[in-house]
């Protein structure tokens, strides 16, 4: 890292943010980061002054009584100032914290914001990562460093105007080896600075690895497939990258270290020397000695310390650019210039010509797809794996925003509405959904404290679901905690299980479209069967979309859409379909026995 005219303008723009910032949230905190650096710059000239006025008075021969007069003053000022320092610290500390929490919430609605399809790229979870690290140096850090910076300066100013009264010569002969020091120190700053940008892709592996291996789930497949060693050794080669880094950082702290002790024999060899001189030559008393040998030391480490603060002040001041630059990251769907009103809870959805792509990839998910979905219509797609089924349900959702076509909303396309508005219409249950370690109830309201009405609703949906008498056996019911990672009496939930616990939840949310991504999957025919019923009972005044690679839901569905590698092949009812279409005959006659019973269909309507 080099502090020329680009790092230069950088340091500067990104500093400015932070004292914007800063002002923005609290206007007290830069009165109180003066007030600290002025305190705490006195305090050396207080126990200096100390010491020259007791050497003095041994000296002329004061008496006992006048001598320790003296040290009580100076030490009841000294610590007047300690415990003021403390205070104005703790002071500065607190500001700084709000300063903390603003930018980690700001940081929190970036990434809540930011387009799905832009999280999903490791460079962007690097960035994240790193705009999180900084937080702590952009606010807290360089908070801290700032009031060194300036107390140094201060204290400088005092030695400055101290020795002028030897010799300017002598201030300016510490020039040469502050420059010494500060080479060192740039070298140093800027191998710290280059692996401070390169561990954060090492410290996401290694975050992933440890949350794997620790996973109940994933336990299951490490311990029966033996996958522990293999695991184990992308860890330790993970933390051999990591280490290279710091052993890198750690020889440069060596050598500086010992330039530091070699400069600081140099230096005590000459002051001793020449205030020896100056003693015994009687321009200066005892006490002028003992000041002059103590303010030296001070001045040098002084010295040193300006490059060595501002490098990491600036170090400080250049990380915050990956938080300014995670929040410029453009936000093209979650916008907030669309203000257009949604006038019903019962729209019509249309796809036209839709096609999308992801970053990087060659061929589209989807392509040219056009159907539409009317008010209160059930609909079905179905496909094998990889024929663009979820990508739809991200589309129609607006998690993706379509690379070429449109989606329409009542002949309007989706994009003039506000998307708060638009995303309010939907309860969707993906196929990767979430259990949170939550209360029964907590899960599937997703709101502290739910209240009694809503816990008997929560109760009447898990009936539906099937999970009502297993809920009701627990000694706390409704109010248990699901897993026990937190929770020693929680409950362990099947997979089965924990996906009727998923769709409760999209029941109980109050939108008008309910939309569900492989919702029965994990569990057995006659559950899926009983599932879907319900489900088609519940959405009877409701748009309801199913996604599935199961063929159980086509029977109730209004509408069947079949998708095959990212197009779709036809579109009718499951009549229809076993008719016109071969695709849905051969899904149908693989999947047919299990909903056959003595040659008549399982899923009866009602």
């Amino acid at each position: 890292m080099r502090i020329g005219i680009s790092n230069l303008r950088i340091g500067i723009s990104n500093f400015c943010f932070i004292i914007r910032f800063t002002w923005k949230n609290n206007k007290s905190l830069g009165a109180v980061i003066l007030l600290e650096a002025v305190n705490i710059a006195i305090m050396p000239f207080c126990l200096i002054y100390l010491t020259k006025h007791v050497m003095d008075g041994l000296e002329r021969g004061d008496g006992p009584g006048e001598l320790l007069m003296a040290v009580l003053s100076y030490s009841a000022v000294y610590l007047l100032l300690s415990v003021l320092r403390d205070y104005i610290s703790w002071v500065r500390t607190k500001k700084s914290m709000k300063a903390y929490d603003a930018m980690t919430l700001l940081l929190a609605q970036k990434a809540a914001d930011i387009d799905l399809i832009q999280m999903e790229e490791a460079s962007t979870l690097n960035l994240f990562l790193k705009a999180n690290d900084s937080i702590w140096n952009g606010s807290i850090g360089v908070f801290s460093v700032l009031v060194s910076l300036i107390n140094i300066i201060l204290q400088l100013c005092g030695y400055a105007y101290l020795f002028s009264k030897i010799s300017p010569a002598f201030f300016l002969a510490f020039l040469p080896l502050m420059f010494v020091y500060l080479f060192i120190d740039k070298k140093r700053k800027a191998a710290a600075f280059q692996n401070y940008s390169r561990s954060s892709e090492y410290k996401r592996k290694e975050n992933y690895l440890t949350t794997v291996m620790t996973h109940p789930e994933k336990g299951k497949d490490i311990r029966l497939y033996s996958a522990g060693p293999k695991l184990i050794r992308e860890l330790m080669d993970n933390q051999k990258g990591f280490f290279g880094l710091f052993r890198k950082n750690s020889r440069w702290d060596m050598w500086q270290s010992i330039l530091n002790h070699f400069l600081s024999f140099i230096l005590r060899f000459f002051i001793y020397g020449y205030f020896a001189i100056q003693f015994f030559q009687n321009r200066i008393t005892i006490g002028d000695f003992s000041v002059f040998i103590v303010a030296t030391e001070a001045l040098y480490k002084n010295l040193l310390g300006i490059p060595s603060t501002f490098l990491e002040f600036w170090n400080n001041s250049l990380r915050i650019e990956n938080f300014i630059a995670f929040l410029k990251k453009p936000v093209t769907i979650q916008t907030y210039d669309a203000h257009k009103k949604i006038e019903t809870d019962r729209p019509t959805l249309e796809f036209q010509n839709v096609s999308f792509r992801y970053p990087n990839a060659k061929e589209f998910a989807v392509k040219n797809i056009t159907f539409t979905i009317h008010p209160g219509e059930k609909l079905t797609i179905i496909g094998e794996n990889g024929s663009g089924k979820s990508t739809l349900f991200k589309l129609l959702l607006r998690l993706y925003d379509p690379t070429e076509g449109r989606i329409l909303l009542d002949g309007v396309d989706i994009r003039e509405y506000s998307y708060v508005d638009y995303a309010a219409l939907f309860a969707p249950m993906f196929q990767d959904y979430r259990i949170f370690e939550f209360s029964v109830f907590e899960n599937i309201a997703l709101k502290n404290d739910p209240s009694a009405e809503d816990c008997q609703e929560i109760l009447d949906i898990l009936k539906m679901c099937g999970l009502y008498e297993k809920i009701e056996k627990l000694p706390r019911k409704g109010f248990t905690t699901v897993f026990h990672t937190y929770d020693d009496e929680g409950i362990i939930l099947s997979t089965g299980e924990q996906q009727k616990l998923a769709v409760a939840r999209t029941i109980f949310q109050k939108r008008p479209i309910k939309l569900y991504d492989e919702p029965a999957a994990a569990m057995d025919v006659q559950s899926e069967m009983l599932l879907y019923q319900s489900l088609y009972k519940l959405s009877l005044d409701k748009t309801a979309i199913f996604i599935s690679h199961r063929m159980s839901s086509c029977i109730l569905a209004d509408s069947v859409l079949v998708m095959d590698r990212g197009k779709i092949s036809a579109i009718g009812n499951h009549d229809e379909l076993l008719k016109t279409s071969a695709l849905y005959n051969k899904m149908w006659n693989a999947q047919a026995s299990y909903y056959r019973l003595d040659g008549e269909e399982k899923l009866i309507n009602g």
